[in-house]
């Protein structure tokens, strides 16, 4: 892993990880190869190269992530933020007055090639199951930017906010 890679884990990234790191908690096989060593050098305190890390805490591992675990955790950043921005893009003025922000979303949505959009994904989501990235986006824009928005971060509970998730994501928030 380059410096660019491990500096891509901060920040909004930072969260996408730990998301991945809660779903390997529960459920090691819910993440990638790449992951799950990853995962189980850090909970073993391995730092860079292999080696314990002076501090005792754990450090990013160079190259045990593969390209294609940074492509995941890119499509999870993506869908993070239709969770996080998709009310401030959903199109809630009936008076045309404000127009929907999708800064944000499309900001993360710039860095995909069409390719990209091509690819198959898993999406552990009972309706759409394995599909093309295309679909999926298409799927959160319906389920965080139409005429309903739905602000769930303010949720302190993961629980709640999982729940809410779920109902919202498998239905494409459409009752």
């Amino acid at each position: 892993m380059n410096n660019e890679q491990l500096m891509s884990l901060s920040g909004d990234n930072a969260l996408v990880l730990e998301e991945l790191y809660e779903n390997y908690k529960n459920d090691p096989s819910s993440v990638s190869t790449d992951w799950q060593l990853f995962f189980k050098d850090l909970e073993n305190g391995n730092g860079i190269n292999g080696s314990a890390s002076s501090n005792g805490n754990a450090g990013i591992m160079k190259d045990t992530i593969s390209s294609s675990s940074l492509a995941e955790l890119g499509i999870i950043n993506i869908l993070n933020a239709y969770r996080r921005q998709g009310h401030l893009a959903a199109d809630i003025d009936p008076l045309k007055i404000h127009k929907p922000n999708r800064k944000f979303i499309d900001q993360k949505l710039a860095s995909l090639k069409q390719e990209d959009l091509e690819t198959e994904i898993d999406t552990k989501n009972p309706v759409l199951g394995k599909t093309k990235l295309k679909n999926v986006i298409d799927w959160y824009e319906k389920t965080y930017c139409r005429t309903i928005g739905c602000e769930q971060y303010y949720l302190v509970d993961e629980e709640e906010r999982s729940w809410l998730q779920e109902r919202m994501e498998s239905t494409a928030n459409s009752y």
